[in-house]
């Protein structure tokens, strides 16, 4: 690569993930400890399933990061984070409104920073769930006064440094960034999410908290954005809650850390669909309040996650209905039995071929035996016909995006709350949030159908396939409902 060249975005976030990852298991020793468990527990699953068709070899990038997340508290703060994110090939998906999560509710409007072709996500799966403090929602700052000493706070800091500001906007300008201008990147965007240790106006701080604001006071009272966690990836979510309870509990005794009640998302399946996610609750650290108050502070936390299909609005119907009959289970006070959690979710087949056949799952299709396929067309074997003879293969898509009730689940346990006062209806939208990131937010579930509808034309095509004109037409339809990135 020439000197001036440009460093391809996608090979930037996974180098920028890399070093994220060692930045942070200094910050967090115990965290250094969950990716050796998260490696131990994936070899373990790759021996004994080998119809994963998965070798060990594959252990450390199994097992990397999949995400981070950010907390920021204004609104030149998330425009210009964008901005920062484009860098690495991340775009805005979903709209996650946290302030409407229940009694797990938090004042944040939220978004996930992702690349969104299959290509990109292959080099590099990491994204950043970034949610901005909403200080002017009045259900959670009813007191005027307290709304307005948060954002004076908030008015006085400055997280993005001069020369990271000019380095995007020569991104911008000249398309890329030089080997050079990306290593001077890197090492602003890690001061960016670095542990301080400082905190301001200790006053507030314990005011925010005493109203069960705690993600406001950790917002508002630092100085940057630090991470909140990284997150690994696991092949057995079951297994690795269960060995880092032992390690905490053997190795770590005097932080005091257990793992989170239970794990956020869908019980243990044969076929694991949307996200699951676990985590160790919030470490307590020793911070100093204007540069001489020593205080503690806990919000920063380990959390684990295990991805799979992504589902379609039918199958995510069939999942959401699961979740509210395990919800009231546990507004009872008490965790659904393994019964009830087969019950709950026997709406929703535990195997591919099911969830593909109903349209629960969403799949890419690709010619697999160019020769064979075609004589089959030719005898007039449809799509499904040649997908059970394997000259045709359906592989189900990764679900890359998040659940709000998880993410507010994870938040409110981790903040040692189960949410804050919610009354009324949200008056956040995603056009809020597009106007704030001066950029649209990808919708993730037309995104998945439209990756499905184009690999399902394209096979049609390759193959001469014919296909009714009404169905067509709706595929066409569906595949330019987002735009053609992959």
């Amino acid at each position: 690569m020439s000197v001036n060249a440009h460093v391809d975005p996608s090979r930037l976030r996974r180098e920028f993930s890399s070093r994220l990852s060692a930045m942070y298991a200094g910050e967090v020793p115990l965290y250094g400890q969950l990716i050796d468990v998260v490696r131990e527990v994936n070899r373990e699953v790759i021996r004994a399933r080998p119809e994963l068709g998965l070798r060990e070899s594959d252990v450390l990038e199994i097992s990397e990061e999949r995400h981070g997340a950010i907390r920021l508290g204004r609104e030149d703060e998330m425009t210009m984070m964008a901005r920062f994110f484009a860098v690495l090939g991340m775009q805005p998906v979903n709209t996650y409104d946290l302030s409407a999560a229940g009694a797990k509710a938090q004042p944040v409007l939220s978004t996930a920073f992702r690349p969104v072709s299959l290509a990109e996500i292959e080099v590099s799966p990491f994204r950043v769930f970034c949610s901005l403090l909403r200080p002017d929602d009045e259900r959670f700052f009813d007191d005027p006064r307290l709304r307005d000493r948060t954002k004076a706070t908030l008015a006085r800091r400055e997280i993005f440094t001069p020369r990271l500001r000019e380095l995007i906007a020569t991104f911008e300008e000249e398309g890329g960034l030089t080997r050079a201008e990306a290593d001077t990147f890197l090492d602003e965007g890690l001061r960016l999410f670095g542990w301080s240790s400082r905190a301001t106006d200790r006053a507030l701080y314990d005011e925010l908290l005493a109203r069960q604001l705690t993600i406001a006071a950790d917002i508002a009272c630092f100085p940057n954005p630090h991470l909140n966690h990284l997150t690994p990836n696991t092949l057995d979510i079951d297994a690795l809650q269960a060995r880092m309870q032992r390690v905490l509990e053997t190795d770590f005794p005097h932080l005091r850390a257990e793992m989170k009640d239970h794990i956020e998302g869908p019980p243990p399946r044969s076929v694991t669909v949307l996200l699951r996610q676990t985590s160790y609750k919030a470490l307590t650290e020793t911070v100093r309040f204007d540069g001489a108050i020593e205080g503690t502070h806990t919000a920063r936390f380990g959390e684990i996650e295990q991805r799979g299909v992504a589902l379609t609005p039918e199958g995510r119907r069939r999942y959401d209905d699961a979740v509210a009959e395990v919800e009231t289970i546990r507004a009872e006070g008490r965790e659904p039995t393994a019964d009830e959690l087969a019950t709950a979710f026997a709406a929703l087949p535990d195997d591919l071929d099911g969830l593909r056949r109903e349209g629960l799952g969403h799949f890419v299709y690709e010619v697999a035996d160019h020769a064979a396929a075609a004589r089959a067309a030719e005898r007039g074997d449809d799509l499904e016909q040649l997908v059970a003879a394997g000259r045709v293969t359906a592989r189900p898509i990764r679900y890359e995006d998040f659940l709000p009730v998880s993410a507010a689940g994870i938040f409110a346990s981790n903040l040692r709350q189960a949410g804050a006062r919610n009354e009324g209806e949200s008056p956040h939208s995603q056009a809020e949030l597009e106007a704030i990131l001066e950029r649209s937010v990808i919708d993730g579930p037309a995104h998945y159908a439209a990756q499905e509808a184009r690999s399902l034309l394209a096979v049609h095509e390759e193959l001469g396939l014919a296909l009714a004109p009404g169905r067509r037409d709706e595929l066409a339809r569906i595949a330019a409902a987002t735009p053609e990135i992959d």
